[in-house]
This record gives structure tokens, sequence and C-alpha cells, in this order.
């Protein structure tokens, strides 16, 4: 009877009104039907290793359940675009430890991936665990041929004894970004030479930003894995506040682009400076990488004038996956010998000489199995060649 009484133009209207009413109520119940999922991941396509859990109670379900699975989706694609995934764990007692195979393997295609489950049974990687860790973490890793959203959901850990209970665990809550940001452009970074930016980096170091208050004052060793990797670091300093401001990959340029807000900005006691093996695999140019390290020396000499810096040659490696000219590893080398002597207020610690063999190969008891990264023992070794200095500054 309304739409009777109303002109053709009201009428219009209110069917428009009806119309649009009944398509957003359909719109909003499929939006409520639609399940969630437990974490959404961009990937950028190159090597990343975003976190799926952090909290330390999973260390003891994993150790009681230690077949850890992860259901994974990805999109349909309209372009045939290569995907793979696995997973890593790590806590503090326990080295960064990825499946040596990719869980999966497949181009998504128009289909999509649809909760492909990742199973890695960790049995004998956990049982170094302990039960209650101060932290822990799982992590999934993934290389692909393009950029896309991945869709995590039921994360849990099977088997054990009482195969079949299994326990399901809490998907981390993802961190706002904190930290300055890595340039997405090769270009926009300050300095010479290769600089890389992968997922997981922003995630280190909005942690680093977190601590930023607990640290400031400490010794600050800075870095790439080498330095990053350096798990007794505290331990092997029981007598100096230290901090780590290690990150896996980085490049000299991509230390000098995070040197002032993660470092100079710590007021730090101290500072070690350890990097350079990244430009060798790069294949960068010995001249640039040590540019990079000269500006981060104008840096702590101008903002620090009093700060004393240890400069550390390279380690020796051999690793194929991350082969490097020794022609180009020795002018790095020798080019921070003669930067260190140049510079007031600058140390010299030649980690090369203290870990290599006569002829130029690893110590092996002084590295990981991979012949590049350093084992407790190397790092030790590291402390002990430093010690000296930090000693003339006092106790913490």
């Amino acid at each position: 009877m309304i739409l009777l009484t109303m002109n053709s133009a009201m009428r219009r209207i209110l069917l428009a009104i009806v119309c649009l009413a009944a398509v957003g109520r359909f719109a909003w119940a499929e939006d409520v039907a639609k399940p969630a999922h437990d974490l959404t991941l961009q990937a950028s396509g190159k090597w990343q290793h975003p976190v799926l859990v952090t909290d330390p109670a999973s260390a003891a379900k994993l150790k009681a359940h230690p077949v850890l699975k992860v259901d994974l989706s990805v999109g349909a694609e309209d372009q045939d675009a290569w995907f793979m995934a696995k997973l890593a764990i790590q806590s503090d007692t326990l080295e960064r430890t990825e499946g040596k195979e990719w869980l999966l393997d497949r181009v998504p295609g128009n289909a999509g991936i649809d909760k492909a489950t990742l199973s890695w049974d960790v049995t004998s990687i956990v049982a170094k665990m302990p039960a209650n860790p101060k932290w822990f973490k799982i992590e999934l890793v993934t290389q692909g041929g393009r950029a896309r959203a991945i869709y995590i959901d039921n994360i849990r850990c099977e088997g054990g004894a009482d195969a079949a209970a299994g326990e399901k665990l809490k998907a981390a809550v993802p961190v706002p970004t904190l930290a300055t940001p890595y340039p997405d452009n090769e270009k926009d970074f300050p300095g010479k030479g290769p600089a890389r930016k992968f997922g997981y980096m922003q995630g280190e170091r909005d942690a680093f930003w977190k601590a930023r208050e607990k640290d400031k004052g400490a010794i600050v060793f800075v870095g790439d894995s080498l330095t990053g990797g350096w798990k007794n670091l505290a331990k092997d300093f029981a007598s100096l506040k230290v901090a780590n401001r290690g990150v896996g990959g980085d490049t000299s340029r991509n230390v000098l682009f995070r040197f002032k807000e993660d470092v100079l900005d710590l007021n730090p006691r101290a500072i070690v400076i350890e990097i350079g093996n990244n430009d060798l695999t790069a294949m960068g140019a010995p001249a640039d990488m040590l540019s990079n390290v000269a500006d981060m020396l104008a840096l702590a000499q101008k903002e620090r004038p009093e700060t004393p810096v240890v400069l550390c040659t390279i380690p020796p490696s051999d690793n194929p996956k991350a082969p490097v000219k020794a022609t180009d590893r020795a002018a790095m080398n020798e080019g921070l010998r003669k930067l260190a002597s140049e510079h007031k207020g600058t140390h010299f610690c030649d980690l090369y000489t203290a870990l290599a063999n006569a002829d130029g190969s690893p110590r092996l008891e002084y590295f990981a199995e991979d012949k590049l990264h350093m084992s407790a023992a190397g790092h030790a070794r590291w402390a002990g060649l430093v010690m000296p200095w930090f000693e003339k500054l006092g106790p913490k």
C-alpha cells in the first residue's frame, strides 16, 4: 500500500534501499560464515621464515608429541609460479634447525592449495631441548616465484607415547613494525655494493627495538648471522653487560643502514663490528664493503667519539652453498686491519687467523657442521680475543 501511494521516483529509491540492504545482509552472512585463519602471512616470494609459534609452553608439548603439523593454504593463481615451504624451530638452548627436506614443493595453480598438511618429525631435535626454555619459536620457511598470501591453520603436535592425544599449539600474535624497515629497493640503502632484505629481518629488528631500554649502555655486537647466532654471548661475558645486534643475511650495507638506530642510539660502552661474509657470497667488491665500514666508523666517531670500537676480520669458511673468493676475503681483511689502524679508539681483532688452519681452512672445532657458522667453542675463542679490551672498561 505504501508503494502505491508514492510517486515513481520515491518508489525507485525505496526499492534500491531494500535491494542494497538485502545484498548487504547476504554479504554479511557470507563473511560471518567464512572461517577465519589462525595466521595470514604475506610472502614476498624471496626466502622468508615468519614465526608461527612463540609460546615457550609449546616446547613441552612438542617434546611429548614430537610430530609437528601445520595446515597451509594458498589462493588460486593465474600463473604457474613455484612455491616451497618447510618448518624450523629454535629456542634459547637450541640452535635454529630447519627441516632438511621441503615439505611442500608445488605450483598452487588455478586450484590453489587447500590446507596441505606440513608434517615434520622432530624427535631427535627436541630431545636436546629442556621442556621449559626461556623462549621458543616455530617458523615457516618459504620460497617462491611471486608474492602471495599464505594462510596457516591448526598448528599442532602429534605422536609420542600418548599418540592419540596430541596438542594444539598457540599461534603467534603478529607483532607491529617498530624498527625502521629496510628499504624495498637496493638503490635506497646507504653505501655501496649488495644489500639484502628477507622477510624475517623485520621481526629480528623489532625484537631489538623492544630491548632498547634494557640494552642501553651495553657493549653492542653488530653483524650478520655469525654474531646473531652467538647464543652464549651473555654467558661468555658474564661480568659485562652485552647486547647482540646481529641479523642473519646482513651485508655491510645493511649494517650501515641500521647502525645508528640499532647500535649508536643505545649509547654503547663499546662496539664490536663483524661483517663482510655476505658481501663475499654476493660477490661484492672489497672496496665497496670497506667503504661501508669506514662510513660506520665515521658515524661512531661523530656521535660517540669516546666509544671504543673493535673491528673483526671475516673468519674462514668452507661451505659449497656459500662460496667466496679467497683473494677477496684476504683483501677485505687486510683493509679492515688498515681501517682499524687509521681510526682513533678502534681495535683490530683477527678472527680469521685465530680460527683458521695453516692452509686457510676453518679449524673444525670452532665451527658448526656447515663450516660457515661458529660453534660454541668458536664464539668462546672470539670472546677470549676481545675480552682484554673490555676488562679495561670495568664491571657492568
